[in-house]
């Protein structure tokens, strides 16, 4: 999602993305289409029927749920798509997202084969 370079012919508006760029990838893609539709509102959603497994390992505790919140700040707010950044700077993909979609499927309940599941999931998933 961030390091693919793109040829032109690829790209959304027809300019080449090369590895020299600090972000690539579709995250890049969707920079270019904000450029020109400067109204559009993107939120990135985590998990889904496929994608649910960890998250009652992340809503456990205080300190994983404040791991999982500062990770998805880091990258998808600030846009810092280098996960060695540190510090107070944002990074390349910075306004790239307005928002942040939870999409748990069946909260304490296992859904896809496989997810975890536990008793208090809905209430730390509230938490």
């Amino acid at each position: 999602d961030v390091e693919r370079p793109w040829t032109a012919q690829e790209s959304v508006d027809g300019v080449a993305v090369d590895e020299s760029q600090p972000l690539r990838g579709n995250f890049q893609q969707l920079r270019v289409l904000k450029r020109s539709h400067p109204d559009l509102r993107l939120v990135v959603s985590l998990g889904g029927w496929n994608g649910s497994k960890w998250f009652s390992d992340a809503a456990l505790t205080e300190a994983s749920r404040r791991t999982m919140v500062k990770s998805c700040i880091d990258l998808f707010i600030r846009g810092r798509t280098d996960p060695a950044q540190t510090g107070d700077g944002d990074g390349p993909a910075a306004g790239l997202f307005s928002g942040i979609d939870l999409d748990w499927e069946f909260v304490a309940a296992e859904g896809a084969p496989g997810n975890i599941v536990r008793p208090e999931d809905t209430r730390n998933f509230t938490l």
